[in-house]
């Protein structure tokens, strides 16, 4: 079952604690009202701006610390994005909620939900999406990264590059996972999420698609693992399929990829064999009068 796709590498939920930076971000930008005096050098503007802000209305209440934001969308220096039609926080409790077409999005990832609800005190740092939950994990592959960096378009995955169905192989293949809740904590000490199902991985290659199914996982961010609860269901559109009631422990360090599973099925179709002699033609019918050819007419000589 080495082809069995992954819902759950490093970058999974990475992107989703832009909402969390972008609560408290929001929060210091409304407080902190550009003063006159010189320009601020690119440094010092990343250090205290590392977020801009576009949005329709903003409504700061000093004396509660309650903000308002609504149509907003937050973007950082390195690409990543949060955009809800309704975003609220408390700068004294360090709480948060967006809602309403609630996209999140970088380089890596791109996410959509219902709501997020944010805890960004420091000793906690809990960011949960919920409703209609929708990851999708772009392709990474060092190759194509360089290319892009450079500014070229490197095109899809080639044919050849998909004939190793490793874990590893299947970095190059964007995969969409579905779940109706995400919980992440995202702190420098801890990188862990809960993902709770029913969960569905799709990934696409260049000539199937891979579909996983669990109740339940999470992924452990410092160690690199990720384990999907039992029962875990594989299929693909070529007609493989693999069970197993119990839980699936998949690790997901760089070149040491691999699958833990015990008590599973699986099935795959009888492939024809393309390697058939070739058809031979039927031998030649002989001349009139040769071995085995007509016989001559009656009362004629030969």
């Amino acid at each position: 079952m080495r082809s069995v796709p992954y819902p759950n590498r490093a970058q999974l939920v990475a992107a989703a604690g832009c909402l969390a930076a972008a609560a408290a971000g929001l929060t210091a930008a409304a407080r902190q009202a550009p003063k006159a005096g010189p320009t601020p050098t690119p440094s010092a503007a990343k250090q205290t701006r590392p977020w801009k802000f576009r949005f329709a209305t903003l409504e700061l209440n000093q004396s509660t610390g309650v903000g308002v934001v609504e149509d907003g969308t937050a973007t950082s220096d390195e690409g990543a994005s949060v955009t809800c039609d309704h975003f609220t926080w408390n700068d004294k409790t360090n709480l948060a909620h967006g809602e309403g077409h609630l996209s999140v999005s970088d380089t890596e990832v791109d996410a959509t939900a219902d709501k997020a609800d944010i805890d960004y005190q420091k000793s906690r740092k809990v960011m949960v999406l919920t409703g209609s939950v929708v990851v999708t994990l772009k392709p990474r592959e060092k190759a194509r990264d360089e290319q892009v960096a450079d500014g070229k378009s490197p095109g899809p995955p080639t044919k050849a590059e998909d004939d190793d169905e490793s874990l590893g192989a299947s970095k190059r293949y964007a995969v969409t996972v579905t779940c109706p809740r995400l919980e992440y904590h995202y702190s420098k000490k801890r990188k862990y999420a809960v993902l709770t199902g029913p969960i569905v991985a799709t990934q696409k290659v260049s000539d199937h698609t891979r579909i996983l199914r669990a109740p339940r996982a999470e992924w452990f961010g410092l160690e690199e693992r990720a384990l999907l609860a039992g029962p875990v269901e594989v299929e693909d559109t070529k007609g493989r399929k693999g069970s197993t009631p119990e839980a699936v422990t998949l690790f997901t360090t760089e070149g040491a990829e691999r699958l833990v599973l015990r008590k599973g099925t699986w099935e795959m179709p009888v492939e024809e064999d393309d390697d058939q002699p070739a058809t031979q033609k039927p031998p030649a019918k002989p001349a009139d009068g040769q071995p085995g050819g007509a016989k001559p007419a009656e009362g004629r000589r030969p």
